[in-house]
């Protein structure tokens, strides 16, 4: 479960994390580079990561990472 910003949980869904990414991308003119979704999905699981701040942080780090 991911816990979203109003505190309730909701099922965790992969694909939101990949169109967060793929939009990150477009809004830079730039490519979606899946290597990067895989990064982040690997991060939440050994970090625990579980909110959606959490979350955000972990793939705005993978994307400046990969800058």
């Amino acid at each position: 479960f991911i816990i979203k910003r109003d505190g309730s949980a909701e099922v965790f869904y992969p694909y939101k994390i990949s169109d967060a990414i793929r939009k990150a991308y477009e809004s830079v003119s730039k490519l979606y580079d899946p290597k990067i979704f895989v990064s982040v999905i690997k991060r939440i699981g050994k970090e625990n990561r579980n909110s959606v701040e959490a979350i955000q942080d972990a793939i705005e780090e993978e994307l400046h990472k990969a800058d």
